[in-house]
């Protein structure tokens, strides 16, 4: 689903961005089972406790850990921006405010909402 919404055009506009600078990494991940509102990205903080390589393809609801939803290529340059410059994620593209605006699509992506949130560890 993400690869339909446009998750490779928004890779590459992510590796434009990027080209040249040495504060960040681009990986492609894999699934997040967050179908319904992607293309996502996933932007992992280095961090002493946590390896920032570990699992592309989980998320892991840890501090460092920031999701973007429903970006599209011209959001990328604000929000790689957001991180490397002002060190602060792009709330418009987070996902419990996506999650909030999107309105879920089909039965199955209101029922993957409802038990990512019973997922979702407390704070």
């Amino acid at each position: 689903m993400c690869r339909a919404n446009g998750a490779d055009v928004v890779t590459h506009a992510c590796a434009h961005e990027l080209d040249g600078q040495e504060r960040a990494r681009l990986h492609r991940g894999g699934c997040y089972g967050l179908c319904d509102l992607g293309p996502n990205i996933v932007v992992r903080r280095r961090n002493s406790d946590l390896d920032v390589d570990a699992d592309r393809l989980t998320l892991s609801e840890a501090d460092n850990e920031f999701v973007s939803c429903g970006v599209g290529p011209p959001d990328v340059p604000e929000l790689l921006s957001s991180f490397l410059v002002d060190d602060q994620p792009l709330l418009r593209l987070s996902r419990a405010v996506k999650e909030s605006q999107l309105p879920a699509r089909s039965t199955i992506e209101a029922r993957m909402r409802v038990l990512r949130r019973q997922r979702r560890p407390a704070p």
